[in-house]
């Protein structure tokens, strides 16, 4: 464990405001002029005004930095320390002075809300609109954290209500995206626009509504703020809401009418969102005032599908309970049971099961819940199908089996539950290859090794006429090959 460097005499006693002994430190000559940086940072920011004075009078560096580029007037700000401030003003430091993030006094000081600092700095000319690496002005971060009397000065001196950050963020939307409340009255009651948009199309609605600030939200839909905005998504406050989980504000969107069948750019609606995320009371609530349990998004997925996919199986009972149809089918084919068994949630596919879901379900390829579960290495999935009777030799569209997709992507304890239930080992698709030629083909050593150790025929071809060892790929051909030698 690394031992803690100790703190340098002169730096702690400049913290701590020891005035004598730093005296006694600097005059016994243990000290050069350009090592009183770091002092002076750590005695303005404490606010010992005393050390400040005498570091600068025996030739401490005013502007001096540290590793994050603050300096003793950016950490005076920060900290609210008035007459350390006034000070350094006094002997010149640089007001508008900026760090690693290009915050400069006014821009902390506005942030942690010290108004006395504000008033002082504005008084004597630092910019009042000047912008940190993100964008945001002194008005801004006021905004951000709430420090009402901060924002009110700022509107008195003429700052801009509408400046826009990096991502076109104003000072209302700041305050609606954090809750401030008394904030956002203020500046709506001085004319801040209630409809503004950030880059990506978000209102302060929008912003208040994916937070959950139900006070917020309320207040903006008092004023009239347009409860149908969308932003370049076409997210809606009530989508936002919604896919947050945040009920409260759902309900009172619901409450003054929001269109609770609004549908995004992908077509998606506040029940697909909410039963995508598994937010089940949302889905309970949108239900029980009558949304569209089977709304469909541009693809054909209903509330249903999205719940199956993400593993949501609360949201499925509810969804099923409520009547949503489970042989629904997406424009590529796909049900609920399919897309569960895909992605492998075995609780998801037994429930369904359960509830009479078709086990043999095609989609345009022709893909089972079994073919799916066997391609993408989902064991347990695969056992409980096969243990309700899905069909082991079911085929795609192109002739290919369970067994052949496992064997393709070399899922090996797959291939062997297979072939322990019985499954055709020597099973064609429509190009006649078999699993040992899809195995060897992929460079699937153990799948093959396997194959052939059951009595898979490694003489069998395809419609090509070629055979496992003619579309190996070098690891397995050499398998081969040594066999042959053996």
């Amino acid at each position: 464990m690394l031992s803690k460097v100790p703190e340098d005499p002169l730096t702690k006693a400049c913290k701590e405001g020891n005035l004598e002994h730093i005296k006694s430190l600097i005059e016994n000559g243990n000290y050069k002029v350009e090592s009183l940086g770091l002092p002076l940072i750590k005695a303005a920011k404490n606010g010992h005004l005393e050390v400040v004075n005498y570091l600068i009078s025996v030739g401490a560096d005013k502007e001096a930095k540290d590793k994050n580029g603050y300096n003793p007037l950016i950490l005076a700000s920060s900290n609210g320390k008035f007459e350390v401030v006034e000070y350094l003003i006094s002997v010149g430091a640089n007001k508008e002075a900026k760090d690693k993030n290009g915050y400069n006094p006014l821009i902390l000081a506005s942030y942690h809300g010290h108004l006395e600092v504000v008033n002082y700095l504005i008084s004597v000319g630092a910019d009042k609109e000047a912008k940190d690496n993100h964008g945001s002005t002194p008005l801004i971060s006021a905004s951000s954290h709430g420090n009402l009397e901060v924002v009110e000065y700022f509107i008195s001196v003429g700052a801009d209500k509408e400046a826009k950050d990096n991502n076109g963020w104003t000072p209302l939307i700041w305050a609606s995206d954090n809750g401030n409340l008394e904030v956002v009255k203020y500046l709506i009651s001085v004319g801040a626009d209630k409809e503004a948009k950030d880059n990506h199309g978000s209102t302060p609605l929008i912003s208040a509504s994916s937070h959950g600030n139900l006070e917020v939200v309320e207040y903006f839909i008092s004023v009239g703020a347009d409860k149908e905005a969308k932003d370049n998504n076409g997210w809606t406050p009530l989508i936002w809401a919604s896919d947050n989980g945040n009920l409260e504000v759902v309900k009172y969107l619901i409450s003054v009418g929001a269109d609770k069948e609004a549908k995004d750019n992908n077509g998606w609606t506040p029940l697909i969102w909410a039963s995508d995320n598994g937010n089940l009371e949302v889905v309970k609530y949108l239900i029980s005032v009558g949304a569209d349990k089977e709304a469909k998004d541009n693809d054909g997925w209903t509330p249903l599908f999205c719940a199956s996919r993400n593993g949501h199986l609360e949201v499925v009972k509810c969804l099923i309970s409520v009547g949503a149809d489970k042989e629904a089918k997406d424009h590529f084919g796909s049900t609920p049971l399919i897309f569960a068994s895909r992605h492998g949630h075995l609780e998801f596919v037994k429930y369904l099961i359960s509830v009479g879901a078709d086990k043999e379900a095609k989609d345009k390829d022709g893909c089972t819940p079994l073919i799916y579960a066997s391609e993408n290495d989902h064991l347990e999935v695969v056992k409980y199908l096969i243990s309700v009777g899905a069909d082991k030799e079911a085929k795609v569209n192109n002739g290919s089996t369970p067994l052949i997709y496992a064997s393709d992507n070399g899922h090996l304890e797959v291939v062997k539950y297979l072939i322990s239930v019985g499954a055709d080992k020597e099973a064609k698709d429509k190009d006649g290859s078999t699993p040992l030629i899809f195995a060897s083909r992929e460079g699937h050593l153990e799948v093959v090794k396997y194959l052939i150790s059951v009595g898979a025929d490694k003489e069998a071809k395809n419609n090509n006429g070629k055979t496992a060892l003619d579309v190996a790929k070098s690891s397995v051909k050499k398998y081969f090959l040594e066999d042959k030698t053996e």
